[in-house]
């Protein structure tokens, strides 16, 4: 869970505002996990 906090407090103000936006895209897409959804969507949009 601590690799969690830090992948949030690494995120610019953008990036966290995306993820806030694709976090409920993803629940209302019925995902179970939308934070996973979202997080690994955010990690794999950085690696670029």
């Amino acid at each position: 869970m601590k690799d969690e906090t830090n992948f949030i407090k690494d995120l610019t103000q953008k990036e966290l505002q995306l993820f806030e936006d694709m976090l409920e895209a993803k629940y209302q897409e019925g995902y179970e996990d939308g934070y996973q959804a979202a997080s690994y969507e955010i990690k794999e949009r950085k690696a670029e």
